[in-house]
């Protein structure tokens, strides 16, 4: 720390000295020991603040339905095995099954006729009577 020509006054030089030139002209260890944790609180805080961090990855992996599709029509094959496409793609074996049960129990209502959009208007109107009725 530098001193002024004729002066008592400590000149700091940087934040830190500042805060020990503070606890050194208070009176008795325990207001030390206060200041001492304010300052540093303040510099965590400070810190918490400003410092960015990484974003965090998500915990599970969000897959387009057309790669799903894709898998699940591989997995119907059964050219390989359930490990065999878990490596090749990447995923778990427990979510490849899961895949292959909802593509199988999906299937009838792909080839089902759609009804036209008259029917299916009534259809909802109805239901919105028998909600509010």
């Amino acid at each position: 720390m530098d001193r002024d020509a004729g002066t008592a006054r400590i000149q700091p030089r940087n934040a830190w000295s500042s805060h020990r030139d503070t606890v050194r002209s208070c009176a008795g260890p325990a207001w030390r020991g206060f200041v001492l944790f304010l300052a540093v609180d303040a510099a965590v805080l400070h810190t918490n603040l400003t410092t960015t961090h990484a974003p965090v990855p998500p915990l599970y992996e969000v897959y387009t339905s057309a790669f799903k599709a894709q898998v699940a029509l591989d997995l119907l094959k059964e050219e390989k095995t359930l490990s065999q496409l878990s490596t090749e793609y990447g995923v778990h074996a427990n979510v490849l099954r899961d895949w292959r049960t909802q593509a199988l129990k999906g299937l009838p209502t792909v080839f089902e006729r759609r009804d036209d959009v008259a029917e299916l208007k009534t259809m909802h109107a109805q239901q919105l009577e028998d909600l509010y009725a």
